[in-house]
């Protein structure tokens, strides 16, 4: 591999990982751009849009549902699914975190809470602040299958491009997607059952060795 090649490569899976790894409050343009510049397809953890989109709670449910992964709007793309650049944003507006964090917790059931930035930044012909960047971070969830449309759809994120990395779950898969996050809730109560009943067992052997009492103390 010629070394122009590998430190590309080098650039873009650093400028990828510091992307999903940096707190969102820290992101800066400068990281969304050179994160655009790394030329990361839209895929099953990320996703373009260049306007502020009509349903975009399918978009962050979906995220929700499945991996996780970061919604990027005021991003265009090319018919590839990379980022276009430079990045055109969307115009700078009140309420944009608001109306993203609302969509997440009036939208969908049960809710989802994202992590959102908005980036101001100023357009070539203007004399302050005119566009905004919006990230939204979503996080893999823990609960049931986030549904949207009074509860009525369920979607997931997918890895194929004639889907639009979105589609409708099935039956199954929600009931599969159910079951999932209920076993480690289950797994987690009977570690912590577990977890008590030794700390009781050495606590009552230790007690016995110190001749103390082995009963719990009653409260006043």
């Amino acid at each position: 591999m010629a070394r122009g090649s590998i430190f590309r490569r080098l650039f873009r899976d650093v400028t990828l990982t510091l992307m999903f790894s940096i707190r969102i409050d820290d992101l800066t343009f400068e990281h969304v751009n050179d994160f655009c510049q790394a030329r990361p397809r839209e895929g099953l953890t990320l996703d373009y849009k260049l306007n502020f989109p009509r349903r975009l709670e399918k978009t962050i449910a979906s995220f929700a549902n499945t991996y996780g992964g970061h919604i990027l709007i005021g991003v265009d793309e090319t018919a590839t699914g990379e980022p276009v650049l430079p990045i055109s944003g969307v115009p700078l507006e009140q309420g944009l975190r608001e109306r993203v964090v609302a969509i997440g917790l009036d939208a969908i059931s049960p809710p989802v809470y994202p992590e959102v930035r908005v980036i101001e930044f100023q357009s070539p012909d203007a004399t302050n602040a005119d566009r905004a960047l919006i990230v939204i971070r979503v996080h893999e969830s823990d609960a049931s299958a986030h549904a949207v449309d009074n509860g009525r759809s369920v979607y997931l994120r997918v890895d194929n491009i004639s889907d639009h990395f979105t589609r409708q779950a099935t039956v199954e898969e929600i009931e599969w997607l159910s079951n999932k996050r209920k076993m480690p809730l289950e797994l987690k109560d009977r570690l912590v059952k577990e977890a008590k009943r030794r700390a009781s067992n050495y606590l009552t052997s230790y007690r016995t060795l110190a001749h103390l009492p082995t009963a719990e103390p009653r409260g006043k």
